[in-house]
């Protein structure tokens, strides 16, 4: 019975190394941001590259649709500090998400705006269109939305 409780408890501390991880697989990017239709200002995307250890701002700030973001936008340097809520994010991303489509709500309805995440592992990257509302989302989500929220207000 000994020999079966050690092994046991190793693949439990395994399973609970991977938070933030979709397989197993490292985080090798994150893009996150908001959009909605209004003035100036309104659209904008942060990237933390796990490689370099670098944050990142969007120089142009298109609308997010059906291609990846990564695809369309160029990013510059970020010059400020690297906010320490950047790294607790990427450690929480929820397994939930990797389960749901890519429009998660009813984002920009009402001109209301949304929240944009992408990720990118070992494959093509994954990305979301995500509603403002809590209510309008799967509960797994919010901690991790309210979060992506802070983080933007925090790095504007």
């Amino acid at each position: 019975m000994k020999k079966l409780i050690l092994p046991l408890f190793f693949l439990s501390l395994l399973g609970l190394s991977s938070c933030g991880r979709d397989n197993g697989q490292p985080v090798q990017y994150l893009i996150f941001g908001q959009y909605g239709d209004c003035p100036a200002g309104c659209i904008e995307y942060y990237k933390y590259n796990e490689g370099d250890n670098t944050l990142y701002k969007s120089t142009s700030d298109p609308m997010p649709g059906n291609t990846p973001v990564s695809a369309l936008v160029d990013f510059a340097e970020y010059t400020g500090p690297v906010p320490e809520a950047l790294y607790e994010l990427i450690e929480n991303i929820p397994s939930a998400i990797y389960d749901e489509d890519t429009v998660i709500g009813q984002p920009d309805a009402f001109d209301a705006g949304g929240f944009y995440i992408e990720i990118k592992q070992d494959a093509a990257p994954q990305y979301w269109r995500i509603d403002r509302s809590l209510d309008n989302m799967p509960e797994e989500l919010h901690n991790f939305m309210t979060r992506v929220s802070g983080l933007l207000e925090n790095v504007e």
